[in-house]
Formats: structure tokens, sequence, C-alpha cells
């Protein structure tokens, strides 16, 4: 998206389009409209879960309200706490949680945490049957399926079917990556890649096996380390595009520049806040710091522009919400009888599941 940049002199108006969000530049940074809002609150302070949080915006107990899922790393162990909306959706509030429950309700759920990785959660109808269920990433390098037993608005998990095991840390997504209507896998991991796995099986029972890594510029895109996409049209092209957290905070924006059925990707650029600031999780404290970064876009005030909450190290939940300036009708340059100003403009995009 470009921005329009009107300049007038006397008698005479020149419209010129100047890009200033996008760069040719593969290493350019990515200006967004985002100003950070603080943490979000439990009851009277910060929500916060210890350590490394995965955070999740979805009606889990469909009651027509948004809620939170958490994801967390708790020493060898890694969970899923429930945080109920008890506000609005345009005022979301919280006062306390509880941990998502397995085994048909008899036990809490519990995958393998290790190091600094825990549970990395993702909603999602797995098997067709109108119900929500639940895919855990964990510190091992697994991922497990917890389907619903019961229904939306009491949901009970099962005990688990494991995907994959093996290696360390994994942070699953699912998308119908080719446009085949299968569910397919796109899982981050330690090394900093991100693994596709195209659904062999149906999209009601999905079979997965070989995999492919996620490509950008022709070579294998590597974030650093511990990758962990989202997928989401942030740009409103009407293609999913990727946004990737990462083992030192910041949020990389994977434009698509090919089709929702072949995905390309040409550049990965950090996310940058409207003041100029870098978004990296605890900038504020520990601005050179690894402090790690899980997102989640939603529209949290119910504004119409994207908000984005982030997860990390200290287990709180950051709050960035987009803002549309003013325009500027005062005289921001002047050179000779020329006078400038600008507007911003953003639209509210929709979520790929």
């Amino acid at each position: 998206m470009k921005k329009k940049v009107s300049i007038k002199i006397i008698g005479i108006a020149i419209v010129l389009f100047f890009p200033i969000l996008f760069s040719s530049n593969l290493y350019a940074d990515y200006q967004t409209s985002l100003v950070f809002q603080g943490y979000i609150q439990d009851g009277l302070s910060d929500l916060d879960i210890s350590s490394y949080s995965v955070p999740f915006v979805y009606d889990w107990d469909s009651d027509g309200k948004k809620d939170l899922l958490v994801g967390q790393n708790n020493g060898s162990n890694g969970y899923v706490s429930f945080y109920e909306n008890l506000g609005t959706n345009d005022s979301p509030a919280f006062n306390g949680s509880t941990y998502i429950q397995a085994c048909d309700g008899t036990c809490t759920l519990n995958v393998a945490g290790s190091g600094r990785q825990g549970s990395y959660q993702t909603v999602v109808d797995w098997n067709n049957d109108n119900k929500h269920d639940l895919l855990v990433g964990d510190g091992s390098g697994g991922v497990t399926i917890f389907l619903n037993t019961k229904n939306n608005s009491e949901p009970i998990l099962d005990s688990g079917t494991t995907i994959f095991s093996g290696g360390t840390y994994s942070a699953p997504i699912v998308d119908d990556w080719n446009g085949d209507g299968a569910k397919d896998l796109l899982i981050g991991h330690l090394d900093g890649k991100i693994q596709i796995y195209l659904n062999e099986g149906t999209d009601a029972a999905p079979s997965y096996s070989a995999f492919s890594y996620l490509q950008m510029g022709g070579t294998d895109f590597d974030i650093g380390s511990t990758s962990a996409p989202r997928i989401y049209d942030w740009n409103n092209d009407g293609y999913k595009d990727l946004l990737v957290g990462d083992s030192q905070g910041y949020i990389s924006f994977l434009e698509n520049t090919g089709t929702n059925n072949a995905p390309t990707f040409n550049s990965a650029k950090n996310f940058v806040l409207f003041n100029g600031n870098p978004l990296k999780f605890d900038y504020a404290n520990n601005p050179t710091a690894d402090t790690r970064s899980r997102l989640f876009v939603t529209d949290w005030n119910e504004d119409g522009l994207d908000d984005i909450i982030v997860g990390g190290s200290n287990g709180k939940l950051e709050l960035y919400t987009s803002v549309v300036p003013e325009p500027i009708s005062s005289t921001l340059f002047v050179i000779g009888a020329a006078t400038m100003g600008f507007r911003i403009h953003r639209k509210k995009k929709i979520i790929h599941s």
C-alpha cells in the first residue's frame, strides 16, 4: 500500500505518490501505524503467566466475546491458560484464568516444555465436525492435536494425538497453503526456518509425511532462531502474508508477491512502530536482549483497524493498536510558497485461520 502525499503550490496542485510503507531494499524496516498501549490486564495487574507467553485470540466458550488462550512454559511442562472475557468485544476484561483441560476433562493439557519453549497453540476444526479443537506445538519439537469431544460452549478435549515428535521447539499453524481444499501445516523451529507440510490425506483426516522449507528469494527462509509464524493479509491486497516472531523479540513481515495458492516471498522486514521505534518485545526494558516474540493479529478494540498482541520471555502480553492520524492542515515544510501535508489511511483486514 502506498501513501498519498499532496503538495500544494499557489494556484497549482501537484499530487505525488511516494512509497512510505514499502521499499525495494531487502533489509529495510517496515513502517506501521502501530502504537504500544501497554500490557494486557488481568484484574488490576498485568496479565502474567511467568515466562514465554504465546497469545491466541478466540471465542473459546462461544458466548460471542473474544477470549484469550495463552500458551506458556513452566519448566519441563507446557500449558495453555484460558482467560474468559468478562468485558465486551471492544473493551475486553479478564480476571483470572484456568488451564485448558484434556483427557476428556480428567487432566490438564500438558505438553513438553524445554528451555524457553512451552506450548504454541492454534485453534482449528481439525476433523470438520464443527467443533473447535486445539493444535499444540511443544518444546521438544512435537505437534499434538487435541480434539473437542463435547461442544463449543463447554469444550472438553481428548488426550491428544501426536502428529510429529522429536527435535527441538515447534510453532505450528494451519492453512490451506496450496489451495487444494485441505489443511496444510507450517511449523516454525529452533533453527529459524519454517517447514511446510502439504496434506496428503483429506481435509477431515489430514496426513503428513514429507516437508519443504519456506523459500524467500530463492533460498530457505531463516529468521535466525525460534521462528514463530502467523498467517495474515497485513497489507490488505487479498493475498495471505506471513508475520514471524523470533528469538530477539522482533516481528518480521513477509509480503506475499505470488498468489494464495502459490505464495511467494522476496523479503523480510522488521515492523517499526508509528513513533519510529522497532516493534520489539520488552523494548523499553531490554532493548538489546533476546526477549522472544510470539504474536497474534486481531482487532482488539473493534475500531476496524489491525492490532497486534505480542507475548515473550517475561510472560506478559503487549498490546499494539493501529492509529489513524488526523489530517495535518498546518504547514510542515515551507519551501518558497509551497506547503506539504499528508494523511495515512488503514483498513480492516480479514484473518486467515
